[in-house]
């Protein structure tokens, strides 16, 4: 069995001195225009932020302790995944 895949390093350093504008994600399979340059900022554009979500990013998880510090880029392909509780 192999051993489980580390958790991504995340993607700290300079990006463009602002962020303008969308950029395309795939989130759950679906193409979107979205304007958030961090997996945190995403969460928040959805309304996700503060739900208890299981972030993959390119195939990577992203442990919550690292979604503020985790950045996207054009192109990235996301997973989000949140429980629902019921009856």
């Amino acid at each position: 069995m192999d051993p489980p895949a580390a958790s991504p390093a995340p993607r700290h350093g300079r990006r463009e001195a602002l962020h303008c504008g969308a950029m395309k994600l795939t989130i759950n399979g679906e193409s979107r225009d979205v304007d958030a340059d961090r997996v945190d900022r995403l969460l928040e554009v959805l309304g996700m932020q503060g739900q208890a979500v299981a972030v993959e990013l390119n195939q990577q998880v992203v442990p919550k302790r690292d979604h503020a510090a985790t950045e996207l880029r054009d192109g990235d392909v996301l997973e989000l995944v949140t429980l629902v509780g019921g009856g």
